[in-house]
């Protein structure tokens, strides 16, 4: 990849995905690419949603995505940093590009979508989006396809809490509503930014999910290093579940973020012991 590109793929990642930015710093030099190259589309397609004023709008966006992969060629030039970087990598790798299509049509769906009615629908679609994006780094990595699954599932509830507050603000529904109608939960009142002990105890329920999805698949020890560093940022889970555990804490006000150096000791000693 061409070391500007690279460039402004770590810069994308550290400006909308800092967990990723780390992870790909600590990885070994010739994995740092396709790391970088996947973060950075993943961090622009999750930014979409907070970057428009309207669904409508986000579907463009994504539809100038789905048609750039489609279009994408070993001698393409589509004129977009990332979309560069991508051809950099994703041939030489041997992934084709319309191997991430689903990453694209997932997130599209979400945008415009019904909210959840189940936390089972939540999970799915939790774990739908994971699996196309560790098959795909992993298909890059050369890593087995089977490993992690539970981890980065809990990662991705963890991630969908922490943009309740953002969804809350542009009065978009997401949370399930079968948790809503079990603790009572108005979602006006989260619109309004007023987080009642309902909604408290429904947050507490998926921080719980996600901390039982982890358990799952924490204390295997990773020897592949592949595997290793494409689960990595699965490692802070733990970080950000204490913090929102904590009893004063509001989801809708306090930020969930980790300082960056505690988020990097974790990450250091994930990688000297292979357990998460």
């Amino acid at each position: 990849m061409a070391p500007e590109r690279f460039r402004y793929c770590l810069d994308q990642l550290r400006r909308l995905d800092h967990d990723r930015y780390l992870s790909v710093l600590l990885a070994p030099a010739e994995r740092r690419a396709p790391l970088a190259a996947l973060g950075a589309l993943e961090a622009e397609l999750d930014h979409i949603p907070q970057t428009v004023s309207e669904p409508m709008l986000g579907q463009i966006r994504f539809q100038w995505w789905r048609d750039t992969l489609e279009q994408m060629t070993p001698t393409s030039h589509p004129g977009h940093e990332v979309a560069e970087a991508l051809v950099d990598t994703l041939f030489v790798g041997g992934l084709s590009p319309s191997d991430l299509l689903p990453m694209i049509d997932l997130r599209s769906a979400q945008l415009t979508a019904e909210p959840f009615a189940t936390t089972r629908d939540l999970v799915t679609s939790v774990e739908q989006l994971v699996k196309v994006s560790l098959e795909a780094r992993l298909a890059l990595m050369a890593g087995s396809k089977t490993v992690g699954i539970d981890m980065l599932v809990a990662e991705g509830i963890v991630r969908h809490l922490r943009r309740i507050p953002f969804e809350a603000g542009a009065e978009r529904l997401s949370l399930p509503l079968d948790l809503m109608r079990t603790y009572d939960v108005d979602p006006h009142d989260m619109f309004a930014g007023v987080a009642r002990p309902g909604f408290k105890a429904l947050v507490a329920e998926l921080r719980h999910l996600a901390s039982e999805r982890y358990k799952l698949g924490a204390g295997v020890r990773v020897t592949n290093v592949s595997e290793l560093h494409v689960l990595l940022p699965a490692s802070l889970v733990p970080l950000y579940l204490r913090k929102m555990a904590a009893t004063d804490f509001d989801l809708l006000h306090h930020s969930c973020e980790v300082p960056a150096f505690r988020r990097q000791l974790r990450l250091i000693r994930v990688l000297a012991t292979k357990r998460f």
